[in-house]
């Protein structure tokens, strides 16, 4: 139960904190002037928000946003993972299959259970822990390769 709550908190946490969202701090225009008057490129800034950008920042073209330290747009939590929710959604992956191996561990102890007492079960009692079974490891693969490779973004530098 602990690990359920604790999944739905941080759940929670990644939808609702923002990713770090980069706020304009000069007049564009002026901006663009300077940066063609020193000949310097205009990767670094963006059109759409009129702001500087890191290398690590990029423009969400689902959210309409620049995020700093930008990951990946999540559709599974709607929302921009950066420097303010990565850990969040981080520490919900972790959470999740923490959880979701538990759920696989009390489903193979009650096939177990049910071959050793088969006679007094029910025929039920195995479809609905197989169907469970099958709905928590279907996603296994995916939530595991998700979570490897959100340990793999951390290490990315500044």
């Amino acid at each position: 139960m602990c690990v359920f709550i604790s999944s739905l908190v941080t759940f929670l946490l990644s939808i609702f904190v923002k990713p770090g969202y980069i706020q304009p701090y000069y007049d564009f225009i002026w901006l663009v002037d300077q940066f063609l008057e020193q000949n310097i490129h205009l990767d670094n800034l963006c059109v759409f928000d009129g702001i500087i950008k890191s290398e690590n920042s990029f423009h969400c073209t689902i959210c309409n946003r620049c995020s700093d330290n930008y990951d990946h747009h999540c559709p599974f939590i709607d929302n921009c993972l950066g420097t303010k929710n990565h850990k969040y959604f981080l520490l919900f992956l972790a959470s999740y299959l923490t959880y979701s191996l538990l759920v696989v561990l009390c489903a193979i102890w009650k096939f177990i259970d049910f071959s050793r007492n088969i006679e007094t079960r029910s025929n039920s009692d195995m479809y609905w822990t197989s169907i469970l079974f099958g709905l928590i490891v279907l996603p296994m693969p995916v939530l595991v390769f998700q979570f490897i490779e959100q340990l793999k973004n951390l290490n990315k530098p500044p």
